[in-house]
C-alpha cells in the first residue's frame, strides 16, 4: 500500500468535532496529546505526517476517546481510496458507508445506516466484523487456519456467534490483538488509538504482529471413542468436542451433545434445545439427529445405544446448582441407557472465581455417593479436575488452554478402559 492510501485512513480519526459540529477539519502540524512512547504513536504518526489525520481544533488527538461507527466507517472507506464529492444530508458518513456497503463489509453487522447507529460508539467486536469483511470481501486477502482460539484468546468464548470466526481470524493474520493480559473483551467501546492501528494493520502488512500462533499442533493419539460413548456438557466440553477431539480426529464414533450455556437445571428443560439461540449464542455441538431437540428428547433418538457417558455440567449458575438436579439427570441418562457406565467429571479450579468450583464439585461427589449407596454402582466419579494445574485454566478462570484439553483427553483415555 502506498503513503498516499495509508495515510488516508486517519482522515476521520477526528471527525467528531468536523462533519459533526459542522466545522471543516484541518490538517495538523502535530498531536500534542501523543506520546512518542505509545504504542499506537507509530499509526497516528504515519498518518499525520502525511498531511490527512485529522485532530481537535486544540491540537489534540484524543486517542483515549471512543470513536463512532461512522467515523470508522469513514476511515476504512477512505484507506481503500473513497473520496466523495458530497455529503448526504442525514448523515456526513453515510456516504462512506454506502461505499463500504458494496462490498458487503456490513454482512451480521449491527452497523446500519440509520443516523443512531452511525453516532454511536462502536464496539472492538463489531469493529473486528467489519474488518474482516472488509479483509475477505474488499480485499480479497486469503484466511489462514488457526488453532484453537478458546483457549488461546482469553475472552473469545464470551464473543456473540457472528464474531467468533473474525475475532479468530484477525489476531491470528496479527492485524487484532487483546490489552495487555491479551484479554480481547469484544464488548468494550473501540478508541480512536484502537481504530487507527486496527485499520492500518489491515492495508499496511508491515505494521501486522502475531498475536496467536496460527501453526498446527500434533497430539499423540490414545485411541478415538466408540459409537457407544456419549459426551454431555456445557462450555467446557462444546470446547473439549470443538477444539480437540474433532480437529484431532479423537472423537472416532462417539456422540455429542454440549451446549456453552446450558446448565443442570436447562439440561431437565423440554424447552431447553440444541440449536444456536439467544440462550446458546455460541451455537452447540452435536450430532446431527440431536439438533434443535431437547437434551430429553435427543437421548430418546438413541435410546439403549450407548455404554458410557461423560457427563460434565456445572461450571455455569454455579452457586445454584443442587445435588437433586446431578441426581435428576443422571436418571434421565438411565431412562434411556439404563445399562450405561456413567462419568460424573469434576470442573477445573477457578483463580478468578468465576465459577464455585469446590461447591459444585462437592455436589457431584455426593451425588455419586448417593447414587451408589442406593446400589447404581455404574454412576461413577472421574475426578478431572485433580488433572488441571494453573497452566491448563485459561485466563477467564473458566474455560482450559490446549494444554488442559490435552491433559484432558488423556486422562480420560487412561482411566476409562474403553
Amino acid at each position: 500500500m502506498n503513503n498516499k492510501r495509508i495515510t488516508a485512513v486517519l482522515l476521520a480519526a477526528a471527525m467528531a468535532l468536523g462533519f459533526c459540529a459542522c466545522g471543516k477539519p484541518k490538517a495538523p502540524e502535530s498531536f500534542s496529546d501523543v506520546d512518542a512512547d505509545a504504542w499506537y504513536a507509530a499509526y497516528v504518526e504515519e498518518a499525520r505526517s502525511s498531511g490527512i489525520a485529522l485532530g481537535y481544533e486544540d491540537g489534540t488527538f484524543r486517542p483515549a476517546n471512543y470513536i463512532t461507527a461512522g467515523e470508522f466507517v469513514t476511515m476504512l472507506a477512505k484507506a481503500n481510496g473513497a473520496d466523495p464529492k458530497k455529503f448526504e444530508a442525514r448523515h456526513w458518513s453515510f456516504i462512506y458507508w454506502q461505499y463500504l456497503d458494496q462490498y458487503n463489509v456490513f454482512d451480521n453487522s449491527r452497523v446500519t445506516d440509520l443516523r443512531t447507529s452511525l453516532c454511536a460508539a462502536i464496539t472492538r467486536q463489531e469493529a473486528a466484523l467489519v474488518i474482516y469483511n472488509a479483509m475477505v470481501n474488499m480485499l480479497g486477502e486469503e484466511t489462514v487456519p488457526t488453532h484453537d482460539p478458546a483457549a488461546n484468546i482469553p475472552g473469545y468464548i464470551a464473543l456473540d456467534t457472528q464474531y467468533l470466526l473474525p475475532v479468530a481470524e484477525l489476531y491470528a493474520k496479527g492485524i487484532l490483538c487483546g490489552y495487555d493480559d491479551l484479554e480481547f473483551d469484544g464488548s468494550c467501546k473501540l478508541t480512536r488509538a484502537e481504530a487507527a492501528a486496527l485499520i492500518i494493520s489491515l492495508f499496511d502488512t508491515s505494521k501486522r504482529h502475531v498475536a496467536v500462533p496460527t501453526r498446527n499442533v500434533t497430539y499423540a493419539s490414545l485411541g478415538t471413542f466408540s459409537e457407544s460413548t456419549l459426551f454431555i456438557g456445557d462450555s467446557l466440553t462444546y470446547q473439549f468436542i470443538e477444539n480437540y477431539l474433532l480437529p484431532n480426529k479423537f472423537i472416532g464414533g462417539a456422540s455429542y451433545m454440549a451446549a456453552p450455556c446450558t446448565t443442570a437445571k436447562y439440561f431437565l428443560s423440554s424447552y431447553w434445545v440444541l440449536t444456536p439461540s439467544e440462550d446458546n449464542r455460541y451455537g452447540v455441538a452435536c450430532n446431527t439427529e440431536f439438533q434443535d431437540l431437547s437434551f430429553g428428547d435427543a437421548l430418546a433418538v438413541n435410546k439403549g445405544k450407548y455404554d458410557t457417558v461423560f457427563f460434565l455440567l456445572g461450571s455455569n449458575n454455579s452457586g445454584y446448582v443442587t445435588r437433586n438436579q446431578y441426581l435428576d439427570a443422571i436418571d434421565l441418562i438411565l431412562r434411556y441407557n439404563p445399562d450405561a457406565t456413567i462419568y460424573l467429571q469434576t470442573v477445573p479450579n477457578s483463580p478468578t472465581g468465576a465459577v464455585e468450583t469446590e461447591r459444585v464439585n462437592g455436589l457431584v461427589r455426593e451425588a455419586v455417593s448417593a447414587m451408589n449407596a442406593d446400589g447404581s454402582d455404574n454412576i461413577k466419579l472421574l475426578d478431572t479436575n485433580s488433572v488441571w494445574n494453573s497452566a491448563c485454566i485459561a485466563d477467564d478462570g473458566v474455560h482450559l488452554t490446549a494444554l488442559g484439553l490435552d491433559a484432558w483427553y488423556h486422562y480420560i483415555r487412561t482411566n476409562v478402559t474403553k
